[in-house]
């Protein structure tokens, strides 16, 4: 195996965003696992991260739940989990915190606990390295598809009640990038679009895992969930108010699937849309010039 003194362990930490195509790539990466421990890399997703005390920040020692439960420091834990390789891959979107909290709506500033726990993360596993990887996305795409996941967690809300509380020049990317970067102890962040997202795929695995491993990653094929339809959405808020059922979304998408028949919930009209365009091409331009950032591109 290969030698595993402190300084050489590497921990590349995907942090999301939501809604940036998460699932995918956790399953990309878990259908690939045997291919990356062959390559010397351990990958660990939702699959081991969402069972009971082996949430990223209580494996690490970012929080104090379940303090009880650990005798471990972070840097332990990681040596643990690297398995006397040099690389270990975390990707869990909910370690700088959750899309919405409660009964609430987003958080604006985006996660603002994210200096804390990466901070303390940063601490906690020294002197071995940490790189962060994020997915952003258009900020009314990036709305339209947190609120669907709203009305999926059971707590639902109407589209008018939740677009009173953000718009999409609220969702500033580009506040959340300088706060990880001004982090001491990072070693390198990297940033892509969720449009892009199928263009620099190769480009991602290659960053996050090794360059020569890009090209070799087969992507998960079976089909995701899509968005809801509005009739979907019209009928999960009714049927939630009758019976209080935390699935009702879940129902009504599969009743009233997008299709011809029933178009997809896309609350923002034309102008709306563009001026969300336009919001985000210039935060994307804010991004590319911040210090110590790699925007990976389409033939970059």
């Amino acid at each position: 195996m290969p030698d595993t003194s402190p300084e050489q362990i590497t921990l590349a930490l995907h942090i999301g965003a939501h809604k940036t195509a998460t699932t995918h790539m956790q399953k990309t990466l878990q259908v690939n696992r045997k291919l990356l421990r062959d390559a010397g890399i351990v990958y660990y997703g939702p699959n081991y991260l969402r069972k009971p005390y082996q949430s990223p920040r209580h494996l690490f020692a970012v929080d104090d739940r379940y303090i009880d439960k650990r005798n471990w420091t972070g840097r332990e834990k990681l040596e643990e989990m690297a398995r006397g390789n040099a690389r270990v891959v975390v990707s869990e979107e909910n370690f700088i915190g959750a899309l919405h909290r409660g009964s609430r709506t987003l958080d604006i500033p985006l996660y603002p606990k994210t200096v804390g726990y990466l901070s303390q993360l940063v601490e906690n596993i020294a002197p071995h390295k940490l790189q962060i990887f994020l997915g952003v996305r258009d900020p009314a795409q990036f709305i339209m598809s947190a609120y669907s996941q709203k009305l999926f967690s059971g707590r639902p809300m109407s589209w008018q009640a939740y677009n009173r509380t953000v718009a999409p020049q609220d969702i500033d990317w580009s506040h959340l990038v300088r706060r990880i970067t001004a982090i001491d102890g990072i070693s390198k962040v990297f940033v892509w679009r969720y449009e892009d997202y199928h263009d620099v795929l190769r480009l991602i695995w290659r960053r996050m895992l090794r360059w020569k491993l890009g090209p070799m990653i087969d992507p998960f094929q079976a089909p995701l969930h899509q968005g809801l339809s509005v009739k979907a959405v019209e009928i999960a808020l009714e049927w939630f108010e009758k019976n209080g059922d935390p699935k009702s979304a879940e129902q009504a998408r599969e009743t009233y699937p997008v299709s011809a028949e029933y178009p997809k919930f896309a609350p923002y009209d034309a102008d709306a849309l563009a001026a969300s365009s336009a919001i985000y091409a210039r935060d994307i331009d804010r991004i590319k010039a911040i210090k110590g950032v790699t925007v990976l591109e389409p033939n970059g």
